[in-house]
């Protein structure tokens, strides 16, 4: 969606691939056509999808007819398979998508290891990736580590909250962002299961000189007050050259500091309910 002011034209289209018949290729790119102005919508909302639309969907990014730049896919069950087949159509010379929301897909390390393969292609030109939600685990964060460290990953914004991180995955992520060829300017860890080791590697990695990151958002509630101050230090030390945020969660379920557009939802998220013992207690006074 891009707002131009008083002229602006929405660029975006909701196409819904829920019905019985399986989309056909030609319908999909036909949807991406605004035949009054004669122009072709950059970005699309799927709402549902199915496997056999997935390939009607792959095959539509990949045309040198689209000029799709950003797609939301969010809670569709793509799955590690519908990873796999977006990988590859983002290592595709003829496709124009740098802006892909797979939030909340049941992808896991294998469907992250394909993305991180085509990060790393000389013709991908993704700059922002959203896997919050998912089950990318410390393996995919490794791959996704992986390929922030290549030359040709042009990768800006990623998001890998609520994907169980843990330390291992943070250590490779902090070895990234050190890298002189990682681009990355915004990391999303929210509860990612990172600790004492994680958060101290990641303090370490934002004094690197090489590290271009501007905003890091980490919750801090599961590290010691020690480790605190080392991110506390880390932060001081680079706010003149940028700009990095952590916030920490009260072990109920409040939320003390908001620095996403996502604050309430996480804040309410059924995984957080479920592990603070929310839905038990719900049950029992009811």
């Amino acid at each position: 969606m891009v707002d131009l002011g008083e002229h602006a034209q929405d660029t975006s289209r909701d196409v819904d691939l829920t019905t019985d018949v399986q989309y056909p290729v030609d319908s999909l790119r036909e949807s991406l056509w605004d035949d009054e102005t004669g122009t072709h919508f950059e970005g699309l909302n799927v709402m549902s999808l199915r496997p056999g639309e997935m390939l009607a969907l792959v095959e539509t990014i990949k045309s040198d007819t689209c000029t799709l730049h950003m797609l939301d896919l969010h809670e569709s069950e793509v799955g590690d398979d519908g990873a796999r087949a977006l990988a590859e159509a983002l290592r595709s010379a003829t496709c124009t998508l740098h802006t892909l929301n797979l939030a909340r897909n049941e992808v896991g390390a294998d469907g992250a290891r394909a993305l991180a393969e085509a990060l790393r292609s000389a013709t991908c030109t993704m700059h922002t990736l959203d896997l919050n939600d998912n089950e990318v685990g410390a393996d995919g964060a490794r791959a996704l580590a992986e390929a922030l460290k290549s030359d040709k990953c042009t990768l800006h914004s990623l998001d890998i909250g609520w994907n169980g991180v843990g330390d291992d995955g943070a250590r490779a992520l902090a070895e990234a962002l050190k890298s002189d060829t990682c681009t990355l300017h915004t990391l999303y860890l929210n509860d990612s299961e990172v600790g004492d080791d994680g958060a101290r590697a990641l303090a370490e990695a934002l004094r690197s000189d090489t590290c271009t990151l501007h905003t890091l958002h980490l919750n801090i509630d599961a590290v010691s007050d020690d480790c605190a101050r080392v991110l506390d230090e880390a932060q001081a030390l680079c706010r003149t050259r940028r700009r990095c945020r952590h916030h920490g969660l009260l072990r109920a379920i409040v939320m003390l500091a908001i620095l996403r557009k996502r604050a309430c939802e996480a804040v309410f998220h059924p995984k957080r309910l479920r592990r603070e013992g929310v839905f038990d207690a719900w049950a029992h006074e009811g």
